[in-house]
């Protein structure tokens, strides 16, 4: 299996390996889910496999996260539910 370069460039260390601990912080962005706007706090990794997941598929960050909720769960938050899906995404496209 080939690692998404994306997220890893060139090796087998993800991009944000050598980032201090500071950046792990959790990053606010907000968007339009089903129906209603939201504010969706994620990691800055997570924040990037989004964007990157968006423009494999020719999106913006901003329309992969206002179509990924469609199916979630009614028992799941969104943050809960993008995270899922980008890992989702990200598994079954190496």
């Amino acid at each position: 299996m080939q690692a998404n370069t994306c997220l890893f460039g060139a090796s087998s260390a993800p991009l944000w390996a050598s980032r201090p601990a500071r950046h792990l912080r959790l990053r606010s962005k907000s968007t339009v889910g089903p129906g209603r706007r939201t504010t969706v706090a994620l990691e800055p990794e997570f924040w990037a496999a989004i964007e990157c997941l968006a423009e494999d598929r020719g999106l913006t960050w901003r329309v992969w996260a206002e179509i990924e909720p469609a199916g979630k769960p009614e028992d799941r938050g969104a943050a809960s539910w993008l995270r899922v899906r980008c890992l989702t995404d990200y598994i079954l496209d190496v």
